[in-house]
């Protein structure tokens, strides 16, 4: 198949740059680590000195000095007097941990990484069941371990790895324990209690490992039901540490849900819970949360007030205490607390816990809602999120920020945030956050006095209502105040930047999606704004003889006020049929031997995206290069090439794109994936490489999920903040999966330029694996320019 090769032009001056955010220490997201439960364990060969060294740091560590055990772990593995490879591997092991109690997740990874290559030579000497038991329960939990610090740093990916060769060795491990016993009752022995132990606390961390990751995943279902095995485990029922965090894993997916029975439930449930003295922060956590909960629901008294700063000067956690300071009504209060909090989080690098704070400033800023620190730490704690890979947060921000935009004076910013924040939202799941976004677009119509645009977004809230019955009954009064805000319509200029944004949402796709953020700031209108925008510019697509082509385009009024005109596509030799829908236009072609375009008289509503489809019959000749216009514009047309392949790959990307974009925001591309298999459905892995380093997330548009995070576009998912939601085939890379010929996979990537550096453009890559080989499909590329042209 021929490579399509496609621009993007964006508006702007080319100065901006993404900040570089740092990655030392931060909170940990796994709440369970594993211990040795056997560390102390004599081993064969162990000279009398590394004996000593070892058990008196194993006891430090439970007295707690992690400074002083991890030194004295340290001279243990300085000392060459024989002690058993397991011994060491465990004695790194323990480092890790350490690091991680000490907050030091970067040294902790070397640790772990360190350690996991040297168990094979392990496992490859050992013949003794027994001995194999031990060795298969070890590796299991420093693998829960690893995966633990792996997802805490951002590697989610491979953190998915792990949790999986974690799954592996459980199998193994509950095989060789079962044997084990059946053994030794055979003989009349006594089944040692390390072996049980291990084996408990084996299950429960892949429990809670496969939880946290389905989490992440937006698979909230399953990671409901992973949480619920890990309390329901032997190991929660007898350690009142393990049951604690299973039970704070799924509080924290009942507050993202906003199930307030659950909720409350489960907060009441963590405080009987008998505290653990060795590890309080999770239940002093959930005491501060559990007033802030009462209030919220019950209503602020000053008791409760009083009660919330007392627990949160005992235990040092003032993000709720500024929250519900807020919800009290005494902002700048409420702003001191928060300012301090931000301050401690960036101190410490616990840069997890400053992304909360910093989407928290919305709230407790809601005396003076155009505040432009809210928007700064509003895209400040978007980024951190991304940096993680961490989606299933950004509805709230997406929600947050149209607010802001709302109130600042920015009605059109708002509602493109809005409808992005919606599919966004229906992506993830979050119906809650999907109800805010209509709520919030008939906030943005009335407030830019467009009635029957009101009326038509609280029809499609209305209806959304009907179809989720588990809304919160407290959405509408918490929306109230958006549509008591001023009205301001915004000049033409701005209407004209907020709608170029937008029709560049929509390249060679079949389908509308959504692009993937707000931008952080209103972006500088074009020096001279432009009427009528169409995109995209040109598209190119291959197809097979007997194959139909079919693509899209975008039409958009800036104007402000509605413009009629004219479409005419010239498509030589092929007649043009027009059909009208909801959406906008239809122009069907068929190969006559004549030319026949008729003219399409059209009425653009003012800031209004419409949408043209092109479809072309099977058996069009070699090539044709179609030529679509809007009469009344100089230079405004879009051309769509489709041509013959000889390439016979199983699976093809239909379309290349060439769009002109603002670097402030998302960069959506579509492509087409197609089936030429008659063998049932194709299964094929995906790979985007950039040519700078870029933010690229991959959505299936036919199936409304998302299908993985690449953090710099590398093609890689091993690094900080990539993720894997979908790989069916366990290697590493996405995939996809194609049900038929006559079904279609359609992706959309959404691309995030890391750093405007004015060097002109970025290429983005899509290859497919063919047969064991990385083969080009498309290349989309992203072209900058001082304006818009």
């Amino acid at each position: 198949m021929m490579t399509g090769k496609q621009q993007y032009r964006m508006g702007g001056d080319g100065t901006t740059s993404r900040r570089m955010i740092s990655r030392v220490a931060i909170v940990l997201l796994f709440a369970v680590f594993a211990c040795a439960t056997d560390s102390s364990a004599y081993q064969p060969g162990q000279s009398g000195a590394q004996e000593y060294l070892y058990k008196r740091a194993w006891k430090l560590r439970m007295n707690d000095q992690f400074q002083e055990a991890y030194d004295t772990f340290a001279s243990f593995l300085e000392k060459d007097d024989g002690a058993s490879p397991l011994l060491e591997i465990k004695a790194d092991w323990m480092m890790g941990n350490l690091q991680v109690r000490m907050g030091n997740i970067v040294r902790a990874r070397e640790h772990f990484k360190r350690g996991m290559p040297m168990w094979d030579p392990l496992f490859s000497n050992i013949v003794n069941e027994e001995d194999r038991l031990d060795l298969v329960r070890s590796k299991t939990l420093m693998l829960g371990a690893y995966a633990g610090v792996e997802a805490s740093a951002g590697y989610l990916s491979h953190s998915r790895k792990l949790i999986e060769e974690m799954r592996v060795l459980n199998g193994e491990g509950t095989r060789l324990s079962n044997e084990t016993i059946r053994s030794a009752n055979a003989d009349g022995r006594r089944v040692h209690t390390k072996t049980i132990a291990a084996n408990q606390e084996a299950e429960f961390l892949y429990a809670t490992g496969s939880a946290k990751l389905a989490f992440y995943a937006a698979r909230f279902d399953a990671s409901r039901k992973w949480w619920q095995r890990a309390i329901d485990s032997p190991r929660s029922q007898s350690i009142a540490y393990s049951e604690g965090n299973a039970l704070f894993g799924l509080l924290q997916l009942e507050m993202l849900l906003e199930n307030a029975p659950e909720i409350l439930r489960l907060v009441d449930r963590i405080s009987k819970v008998p505290k653990d003295p060795q590890y309080p922060t999770l239940w002093n956590d959930n005491e501060v949360l559990q007033i802030f909960i009462t209030a919220r629901s019950e209503g602020v008294t000053p008791a409760l007030l009083k009660a919330e700063q007392t627990a949160s000067e005992r235990f040092g956690n003032n993000q709720y205490l500024a929250l519900l300071l807020a919800l009290a009504g005494q902002y700048d209060e409420a702003r001191a607390v928060s300012d301090a909090a931000i301050k401690a989080a960036r101190e410490g690098g616990r840069q997890m816990q400053l992304a909360a704070l910093l989407c928290d400033r919305w709230e407790i800023c809601m005396d003076r809602p155009d505040d432009g620190d809210v928007g700064v730490s509003l895209f400040e704690s978007l980024m951190l999120y991304r940096d993680f890979g961490l989606k299933i947060y950004e509805p709230k921000l997406y929600y947050r920020y149209a607010c802001f935009c709302l109130a600042a004076g920015q009605p059109e910013t708002a509602r493109l945030t809005f409808e992005q924040g919606f599919d966004l939202s229906e992506r993830l799941g979050l119906p809650n956050y999907s109800f805010r976004m209509l709520l919030g677009l008939a906030a943005c119509f009335e407030n830019l006095n467009d009635p029957v645009g009101a009326a038509i977004a609280r029809r499609r809230a209305e209806q959304y209502r009907g179809q989720h019955s588990g809304l919160l009954a407290t959405l509408d009064s918490e929306m109230a105040w958006l549509f008591q805000l001023p009205h301001t319509v915004p000049p033409a200029t701005s209407l004209a930047a907020s709608a170029s944004q937008l029709s560049a949402d929509e390249s060679s796709s079949v389908q509308e999606a959504p692009s993937a953020t707000a931008p952080p700031v209103v972006m500088a209108p074009p020096a001279t704004p432009q009427r009528i925008i169409l995109q995209p510019r040109s598209i190119t697509t291959c197809v097979l003889p007997g194959e139909s082509a079919r693509t899209r385009f975008a039409l958009v009024n800036a104007e402000g006020q509605p413009i009629d005109g004219v479409l005419r596509l010239l498509a030589p030799q092929h007649q043009v049929q027009w059909s009208e829908d909801a959406s906008g236009w239809t122009a069907s072609i068929a190969m006559t031997g004549q030319s026949n375009s008729p003219a399409l008289p059209i009425s653009l509503p003012a800031d209004q995206l419409s949408f043209i489809t092109l479809e072309m019959e099977a058996d069009f000749g070699e090539c044709v290069t179609n030529t679509i216009h809007f009469e009344g514009n100089p230079g405004l047309e879009g051309t769509w090439e489709v041509s013959l392949s000889d390439n016979q790959a199983t699976v093809a990307v239909m379309e290349a794109s060439h769009i002109e974009r603002n670097p402030f925001y998302t960069i959506p591309f579509y492509h087409e994936f197609r089936s030429r298999s008659s063998d049932g459905p194709v299964l094929r892995n995906l790979r985007i490489v950039t040519s700078r380093p870029c933010r690229v997330e991959l959505a299936s548009l036919t199936q409304q999920r998302f299908i993985a995070l690449d953090a710099n576009g590398n093609g890689s998912f091993d690094d900080v903040g990539d993720d894997l939601y979908v790989d069916a085939d366990h290697n590493g890379s996405p995939d996809i999966t194609i049900a038929a010929p006559e079904t279609p996979e359609v992706l959309q990537i959404l691309v995030f330029p890391a750093i405007d550096d004015g060097l002109g453009s970025v290429d983005v890559g899509i290859y497919t694996d063919e047969k064991g080989t990385w083969q080009l499909q498309a290349v989309d590329s992203i072209t900058t320019t001082p304006e818009m042209e």
